[in-house]
């Protein structure tokens, strides 16, 4: 208890130390202040732009910079306080590898419970809420520049990236991020998930045409192609957003209807 301490000088502390989160319980009792005194104090930080409350009782400490904190400071942090589990994906998880050359200015986190999104200055953090979450074992453990933090592995960003087109810059992009990326894909890694019930076959089928027709990728496309004849392929549009086209080819071996042409760069 520290009765003299305001809540400023308390966060200066915990920013000189490389924290740069604070949740509202524990500082009400480090400091032994009141809630609704340390809760008024906080409000006027914020004002003063020196902290962000992000979720309920979660804050970070934003100090006087002119760009965002990096999420790596707080997003482990901030998800073990929601009881959530989580995973940096998409083109974040892709960029992470060396897979993805686009400034990207949302930071996207798949996890099991349903979250708003993070406004930050110059950066969004997007939520993708996926069930069966329990069920994802392909996950790993790295290092930001502020701590640690989990991301979806090669083979299951391969596949999340085609799942989500939307949230990964459609198609083209989505070709072009996956010829950078297959470097690291290992093709048993991406079968296992592949004959997981819970990954979608139509994301498959999509995968499977891509690495084969367009990467010429064909190891990683006939080690999900092998996968998918032992499953039911419907007959689905290569492309969502140009799903309502009506004349178009079809392709036979990924029973794909071929409603746009996938242009990855050079």
């Amino acid at each position: 208890m520290n009765s003299e301490k305001t809540v400023s000088q308390y966060l200066e502390e915990l920013a000189r130390s490389g924290q740069y989160y604070f949740i509202l319980d524990e500082v009400v009792k480090a400091l032994g202040h009141k809630k609704n005194s340390v809760s008024v104090s906080l409000s006027r930080l914020s004002k003063a732009g020196k902290v962000q409350m992000i979720r309920k009782g979660f804050g970070i400490i934003t100090g006087n910079s002119n760009g965002p904190l990096d999420p790596s400071f707080f997003l482990d942090a901030m998800m073990n306080n929601l009881d959530a589990k989580y995973y940096v994906g998409l083109l974040n998880a892709a960029a992470f590898k060396g897979a993805s050359h686009q400034s990207v200015m949302t930071f996207t986190v798949v996890t099991n419970k349903f979250l708003k999104p993070i406004k930050l200055r110059g950066l969004t953090i997007d939520f993708i809420t996926k069930k069966h979450f329990e069920d994802i074992s392909e996950i790993e453990k790295v290092g930001g520049r502020g701590g640690y933090f989990y991301i979806s592995s090669p083979e299951l960003t391969a596949i999340d990236v085609i799942r989500f087109p939307a949230k990964s810059g459609r198609l083209n992009n989505i070709a072009t991020v996956l010829s950078e990326l297959n470097e690291s894909i290992k093709k048993e890694k991406l079968k296992n998930i592949c004959e997981k019930s819970r990954t979608p076959i139509a994301a498959l089928q999509r995968l499977g045409y891509i690495q084969d027709v367009i990467l010429k990728e064909k190891d990683l496309s006939e080690c999900i192609y092998k996968v998918l004849i032992k499953r039911k392929m419907q007959l689905v549009p290569l492309s969502i957003g140009n799903k309502n086209k009506i004349e178009c080819a079809v392709d036979k071996k990924w029973n794909l209807k071929i409603n746009t042409k996938v242009e990855p760069d050079e």
